[in-house]
């Protein structure tokens, strides 16, 4: 596996930083973590009132008051004092807008959001007056997460061709470059090994994993393999948290069953499949990084912190989150000690097997206290 290091004026230099992507089993990590010291307690709850049928699946910090909230109302400002603002993403397929956002991320100054779906949509605009910087639909590329931070653009994801486009590893699993809607300027940061690419192209953009950014520099956490992969802003290798850490990781043979049998077959994909430990996020907190892990099985769902070092997990903290409605998923972001969460769940029981339904979209914060 080798990582691409930025130099001089774009040159790409090649540096080699271990083959750690293999997993082995987990040594009793897990066991050792504790749940003891501070708590994550509940200081807002709050029902976001969208349509019945538009769903909250991303989240970002604007500032200490305001929230980007994304899903299947485009993206809009939400003030916790005011409510909604404006909508600055249209839920409309690119290039007027993300019809269905999955991720979205701000630096302060500029916006981006973003879709594995219709060809992968991105669609990125300017915070102070809302105007849009790009917007782009590439059937050739799947995107399963992406950030912003000043003038660097971060994105999760693969070439949807598979090997041989100029530029293009097969391996590459995260790549870097200038805010442009041209993928060609994207340079790979983190390549995976081959007996890895297979499955990784399989989680379809959906499963792929999360990233997060900021001035320190770039975290990956992949559902391929274990860890957490971090890297400063000159591409420099940092050392990897649980690096040992399979528990998160979903096998290469569940990945061939999503895009086969159980891709169609939503219910049993959640019931049998994502019933385990998965991570939903990767977040920052007070304690370092930590994932946000989802802990399903037939009757519902809770999560987790799973706070994450170099040996592996450091800390568990229960959060208070829960649904009975075992497809939710949880996507989070934190600011200093609070963290902004958003789901959706069934409106009524009878349609948590229904792949069209209403559905009730919740807000949270959660402050720590130590």
């Amino acid at each position: 596996m080798s990582a691409f290091r930025a130099s001089g004026q774009g040159d790409i230099q090649r540096e080699p930083i271990g083959r750690r992507l293999i997993g082995v089993a987990l040594v009793a990590l897990a066991a050792a973590a504790t749940t003891q010291g501070g708590t994550w307690r509940e200081v807002l709850r709050r029902v976001v009132a969208v349509d019945d049928r538009s769903t909250l699946a991303a989240v970002a910090w604007l500032d200490d008051d305001t929230l980007l909230l994304g899903g299947g109302l485009g993206v809009c400002r939400y003030s916790l004092q005011q409510g909604f603002l404006t909508c600055p993403v249209p839920a409309k397929p690119a290039p007027e807008g993300v019809h269905f956002v999955a991720t979205v991320a701000t630096d302060g100054t500029v916006a981006v959001a973003g879709s594995p779906s219709l060809g992968g949509e991105q669609y990125a605009w300017r915070v102070s007056d809302e105007r849009r910087v790009f917007a782009r639909r590439n059937f050739d590329f799947t995107v399963a997460d992406l950030a912003i931070f000043g003038n660097q653009l971060v994105v999760l994801g693969f070439p949807s061709q598979g090997p041989g486009r100029a530029g293009n590893p097969a391996g590459g699993a995260v790549w870097w470059g200038p805010v442009s809607p041209d993928f060609s300027k994207l340079s790979p940061l983190l390549l995976l090994p081959e007996e890895q690419i297979a499955a990784f192209h399989a989680s379809q953009g959906l499963y792929s994993g999360h990233l997060h950014l900021d001035a320190d520099g770039v975290a990956v956490l992949l559902t391929t393999a274990p860890g957490v992969y971090r890297f400063r802003w000159d591409g420099t290798p940092l050392p990897t948290l649980a690096a040992d850490l399979t528990r998160l990781t979903l096998g290469g043979s569940v990945f061939q069953l999503l895009s086969g049998s159980l891709g169609e077959n939503w219910v049993a994909r959640y019931q049998t499949v994502l019933a385990r430990p998965y991570p939903d996020d990767l977040v920052r907190t007070p304690e370092g990084f930590a994932a946000v892990v989802r802990c399903g099985d037939r009757k519902g769902v809770h999560w987790e912190l799973w706070v994450l070092n170099e040996q592996g997990v450091a800390r568990t903290t229960p959060l208070p989150v829960a649904t009975a409605d075992f497809a939710a998923h949880l996507r989070c972001q934190g600011r200093a000690a609070r963290l902004a969460c958003v789901w959706s769940e069934a409106a009524n029981p009878a349609d948590r097997t229904r792949k069209v339904r209403t559905s009730t979209n919740s807000l949270v914060i959660l402050q720590w206290s130590p």
